[in-house]
């Protein structure tokens, strides 16, 4: 009989992803929770087992876990949401973590792995970054995935594993996913559609830019490994690099000029925004002990990126 992993949020930016990985790649069965939704559902997703959950307003959280091995829990509030609405925050990303977990516990699920944000260390990010540093989040974002961190770090009856993630950089698996304000995705898709790149501050902003091919290949390691295996419950999910956002806008905009000819106009909102003289240095040496090495193929996401907007988003240049 195959294992089974729920993947809340199945539908969305990483875990669409993450689920068509797994559905192709892997001998594990997959249950995916999303949201109901007029929208169709993308073609990839038929052979899925889909369960209709709101962490806001469902109820049935046993029937979710029920025969679930592992849950990856992606499912909540995105960071200008957050920002938006705190307590909506603290509703869906902290009480239905807990409510998430409680239920995991009553069914039997083994594993809970619990996608965070490397901006519980506090935001900019800046300087040496290791799973040591004192926790500084500022945003309701932040301080609403440190508080579900703590719950499934706690609970004794699960195996939890918490994976505070940087910034990642890759096309979705659906073109209805809300991803569209993060920075490469962002910048890629303007750069198809109105052919500008706009960068909201002075470009000088240091991000740790992660492949989405890296973070799918993390969450299949964190999937198969042996307990035994993990000395630690919480890591950094970055590549160990990083990147001003103004070397990100050039690169997308040799690499649309390449496919697709043209010039593309890079420009400012604002400027000095951030001290030019800040490092930043994600440390990732705990993914290292488990074998991870990034892959480094960061021109190969943005190429996906832009070819995915080129695909789904350039009609409307043309409107």
């Amino acid at each position: 009989m195959k294992r089974k992993v729920l993947i809340t949020g199945g539908l969305g930016y990483l875990g669409g992803r993450i689920a068509l990985h797994i559905e192709k790649n892997t001998n594990f069965s997959i249950r995916i929770s999303a949201r109901p939704r007029k929208l169709k559902y993308p073609s990839w997703s038929n052979k899925i087992e889909i369960f209709d959950f709101d962490l806001e307003t469902s109820i049935n959280y046993s029937e979710l876990c029920d025969e679930v091995e592992t849950i990856v829990h992606l499912a909540g509030l995105n960071a200008k949401d957050a920002h938006t609405s705190p307590e909506r925050a603290n509703l869906i990303n902290v009480d239905g973590t807990n409510s998430l977990i409680n239920a995991a516990t009553k069914t039997g699920v083994k594993r809970f792995i619990y996608i965070s944000t490397a901006h519980i260390y506090g935001s900019p990010l800046a300087g040496k970054v290791d799973e040591t540093k004192e926790e500084n989040p500022q945003s309701p974002y932040a301080q609403t995935h440190f508080l579900a961190e703590k719950l499934v770090l706690s609970e004794k009856k699960l195996e939890g594993i918490v994976l505070r993630l940087s910034n990642v950089i890759g096309s979705p698996a659906d073109k209805n996913a809300n991803c569209w304000t993060l920075v490469a995705n962002e910048l890629c898709r303007t750069a198809i559609t109105t052919q500008k790149i706009e960068l909201r501050g002075d470009g000088q902003e240091l991000r740790d830019f992660i492949c989405m091919r890296d973070v799918i290949a993390i969450i299949e390691l964190f999937l198969n490994i042996h307990s035994d295996k993990l000395s630690f419950k919480l890591f950094n999910i970055a590549s160990g690099q990083s990147m001003r956002t103004i070397d990100l806008a050039h690169l997308i905009a040799s690499r649309a000029k390449l496919h697709f000819g043209g010039r593309q106009n890079i420009s400012y909102q604002n400027y000095a925004t951030y001290n030019k003289l800040e490092t930043l240095n994600i440390c990732i040496n705990r993914l290292n002990l488990l074998g991870y090495s990034p892959s480094k193929k960061i021109v190969d996401e943005v190429d996906s990126i832009l070819m995915f907007c080129k695909k789904n988003y350039s009609k409307e240049f043309n409107q």
